[in-house]
């Protein structure tokens, strides 16, 4: 099941299936990102963040129980989970990866000093990630490394993400084809 909002489809899928381990692949500590909303000053966004733990607690209580095994992306998302369930559920990181076989470097990129990342644009999380890095992390770089260059790939970036193309030596190439 991907993501805990589609696990309300679960005992429909079981009447249907013969018995079978059922894996919840969750990415993310969810709650940990909306912490974040219900952290800030905006009375909207305070809101939003209360609501969506709540909602997601109710879920959680309800759901979790459904599944013989969780996947995280990150030992900290795995282990925020692992606190939430107790010894209900086994809980293991299965990191993002790539094939770097199949990936190789593009033939125009002028620098062996790049950096990728590669999410989907139309997610507040990554847009948060990309900005953050531009912001805070990629001048200390500059500094070390002056000709480095940030490449962005993801689907549907915003406005605010596709004008990071004005700053030198950063790209965003929004969708590709693969």
């Amino acid at each position: 099941c991907n993501f805990l909002d589609m696990a309300q489809h679960i005992e429909n899928i079981q009447m249907h299936c013969k018995p079978s381990i059922l894996v919840l692949d969750q990415h993310n500590a969810d709650e940990l990102w909306y912490e974040k909303f219900a952290r800030m000053e905006s009375p909207l966004l305070k809101g939003f963040g209360r609501e969506n733990i709540k909602r997601l607690r109710r879920c959680q209580r309800n759901d979790y129980r459904n599944f013989d095994l969780c996947l995280s992306v990150s030992e900290e998302d795995a282990e925020f989970t692992k606190r939430l369930l107790g010894a209900s559920m086994n809980v293991i990181v299965s990191p993002n990866g790539v094939d770097l076989d199949y990936f190789s470097p593009h033939a125009e990129l002028k620098s062996g000093n790049v950096i990728l990342f590669c999410g989907s644009m139309d997610s507040i999380m990554n847009q948060d990630a990309v900005q953050y890095f531009c912001n805070k992390i990629l001048p200390k770089i500059k500094i070390q490394i002056p000709n480095v260059q940030f490449i962005i790939v993801g689907r549907k970036p915003p406005l605010k993400i596709k004008n990071l193309n004005h700053h030198k030596g950063i790209i965003v190439t929004g969708t590709v084809d693969d």
